[in-house]
């Protein structure tokens, strides 16, 4: 099961057209969607009901028991990355690895900005005080 970003095991409790039970160690909250695959069967459903580990799903589409049992998918509902030989779980590994190789990128970043702006405020300060002290050692007659 897909909820949010992660992939996480589930076992299926009860199946019928409409929906499903399901059994997981990380529940999704009601209202949100998650994807459930068993072989090559995807099903894209909303968390209708949660208690404690128990969560009961409504499907988008009518759900084919005998084939969700046997983990075999029609011809005609495979989808076009599956025909292509991609899997979506391989998708969504080069997806998180991108979001944290710009993750990176922004804090490398904000990092060079931050080192300029207090290199910056470094060299106002050492004016300030060098002009200051200038005046000083001058008006005391030792400059």
């Amino acid at each position: 099961m897909r909820a949010g970003g992660g992939w996480d095991d589930v076992c299926i409790l009860n199946l019928s057209q409409r929906g499903l039970m399901i059994h997981s160690s990380s529940p999704a909250q009601p209202g949100s969607y998650v994807e459930i695959r068993r072989g090559a069967q995807e099903i894209v459903a909303r968390v209708v009901w949660r208690t404690n580990n128990r969560m009961g799903l409504l499907s988008q589409r009518r759900l084919q028991v005998a084939q969700v049992i046997s983990g075999k998918e029609l011809p005609s509902l495979q989808r076009a990355a599956d025909t292509l030989g991609l899997e979506r779980r391989r998708l969504l590994r080069t997806a998180n690895r991108n979001r944290v190789r710009a993750r990176l990128a922004q804090f490398v970043a904000v990092g060079l900005l931050g080192a300029a702006l207090a290199s910056a405020a470094y060299a106002a300060v050492v004016e300030s005080l060098g002009r200051s002290l200038s005046e000083v050692a001058f008006a005391l007659g030792g400059g």
